[in-house]
């Protein structure tokens, strides 16, 4: 695949994101959105949905940089609010708070409707975070990128000017395209990737269902729709 538009038209990429890490999407993100050579781009992101099966070994955090293009920044901050992704590692995210010490924290997680019993395990595994968030959490809904990328706009321009935003997605991939896509429209937003190690690797099922999201024009909006059927090359 070249990096040059061809007649005029936008670039396509597909991107099955499922086993990435952040750093690679963001990665692709970061090139699109820099690369002189390519006008316009249209992306194909598609994730996988998996299931945890069982308990697993907490995630001890050892490096949390930046992701390379998401370093944000605002020079001369007054304060620090974090946006912290809920997932199932509780006490990962409780060490991600502990080494930010931010001035205030926002957390969002995923929901798709009222009694989502999944979404009530986030709440009960990050009791401790909600208690010093001391607001109820945003929501997201699971798959729906489009919907994820509108409301954390929204939530990221309502921070005051000066402050700095970090954001740091523990949850599910989706929310953390959405994250990383949000935080190349907001440049104070930095990212941060939290890296570690467990003592057993994580056993996920694939659950056969897909999350299929077109971003259009990627170079210039963040804005995505969704696939209904799966596109042809």
């Amino acid at each position: 695949m070249g990096s040059q538009n061809v007649g005029g038209r936008p670039l396509r990429i597909f991107v099955d994101y499922s086993v990435m890490t952040r750093a690679w999407y963001g990665y692709i993100l970061t090139w699109l959105k820099y690369s002189g050579d390519v006008m316009a781009a249209d992306v194909d992101f598609v994730y996988a949905y998996g299931e945890y099966l069982g308990e697993f070994a907490p995630l001890r955090i050892e490096d949390m940089p930046a992701i390379q293009g998401f370093e944000g920044g605002c020079a001369g901050s007054r304060r620090t609010v974090a946006f912290l992704g809920l997932g199932y590692d509780r006490y990962a995210t409780l060490a991600v708070h502990e080494l930010i010490e931010p001035d205030s924290v926002v957390c969002y997680a995923a929901r798709d409707a009222e009694g989502d019993l999944k979404s009530l395990q986030v709440l009960r595994q990050n009791t401790q975070i909600l208690e010093m968030c001391g607001c109820e959490p945003i929501y997201l809904p699971l798959g729906d990128l489009g919907e994820s990328i509108k409301i954390l706009t929204a939530k990221f321009s309502e921070v005051p000017l000066g402050d700095e935003i970090i954001a740091v997605p523990m949850g599910p991939k989706t929310h953390v395209l959405a994250t990383l896509m949000v935080a190349q429209a907001v440049p104070r937003v930095t990212c941060l990737h939290p890296r570690g190690s467990r003592d057993a690797p994580v056993q996920v099922r694939a659950m056969g269902q897909l999350s299929c999201w077109r971003a259009l024009q990627l170079t210039t909006s963040c804005k995505a729709k969704r696939i209904e059927d799966f596109p042809q090359y």
